[in-house]
């Protein structure tokens, strides 16, 4: 491949990978199009290649300027697709000898409304506030001796035309520390906000055997490794772990399983830290609404 096709290459992988108007992607489209073919007769110059392709720039550049949320994708805003976008609302940080926090709030933007998007987002503001309150709390009463470490940060685990993920992570850390995760998961087609339940038929017995499927992994690793421990098959049995819940926190990988999350505590000791489990889409396809 010479110089001029990987400019080419790379410009056709830039325009996919930017969201623009219709009318203005099927102009760049037709644009490269002249470029390509131009390429491919060897009777034409390089002086006209070059040309071409300052063209499709040049309306690469121009588009952003004549869309304002196509401008704001192009900045320095992490961008979701389906013109959603999500952004830090705000930023609490702290750092003393004792104490700090480093606390970040996201906020799910979106061209239009969406009331999945609000949904989350009330959520998200109201679980962070919480956790910004408490450390806050922890500060008054102790000051500085508090010895208290707190983050809550966030990143979009899944991003396609349809489907968002978000996930928000916090670590708080005293005498020891404990992980949590929360993941919203947004249908954007249907514009729904996702929990597993949702994801399966009516009397769906789905939920069962993504369980069971986890209590065979769980059994299968502590067999495999004296070091990894789970809730399970105790002489306790009314605290070992039972099914995952209707809103468990979950998402899927590129091959469509299931990623279900717990966290640090909920179905292992603390040594464990926060635990997920794979659960193949063949165990529940077949539920699937």
């Amino acid at each position: 491949m010479n110089d001029m096709e990987k400019k080419l290459t790379q410009l056709k992988q830039e325009y996919d990978s930017i969201q623009i108007p219709e009318h203005g992607r099927e102009h760049l489209r037709n644009k490269i199009n002249e470029v390509n073919t131009m390429n491919d007769n060897k009777n034409n110059s390089v002086l006209r290649r070059v040309a071409g392709i300052a063209a499709a720039l040049a309306l690469l550049i121009a588009l952003p300027n004549t869309n304002a949320s196509l401008a704001a994708a192009l900045g320095d805003l992490p961008v979701v697709g389906g013109f959603f976008q999500v952004v830090t609302l705000r930023s609490y940080q702290y750092d003393g000898d004792n104490a700090s926090a480093s606390i970040e709030t996201p906020e799910i933007k979106t061209e239009g409304e969406s009331e999945a998007a609000k949904q989350v987002n009330e959520s998200v503001t109201e679980y962070v506030d919480a956790v910004t309150d408490d450390f806050k709390a922890q500060l008054a009463e102790y000051g500085d001796a508090a010895n208290t470490d707190v983050t809550v940060e966030y990143e979009v685990v899944t991003d396609t035309e349809d489907w968002l993920t978000l996930r928000l992570y916090t670590e708080w850390v005293e005498a020891s520390g404990a992980q949590f995760y929360k993941y919203y998961n947004i249908d954007k087609t249907n514009d729904k906000v996702v929990q597993l339940s949702d994801l399966f038929q009516e009397n769906s017995d789905a939920l069962t055997l993504i369980s069971e499927n986890i209590k065979t992994q769980m059994r299968e690793q502590m067999a495999a490794n004296e070091n990894v421990s789970y809730f399970i098959d105790s002489d306790m049995p009314e605290e070992d772990f039972q099914q995952v819940k209707d809103d468990q926190n979950y998402r899927f990988d590129e091959d469509g399983n299931l990623i279900i999350t717990f966290d640090e505590y909920e179905v292992a000791p603390g040594s464990m830290g926060a635990v997920e489990f794979t659960v193949e889409r063949s165990v529940f396809e077949s539920q699937l609404k």
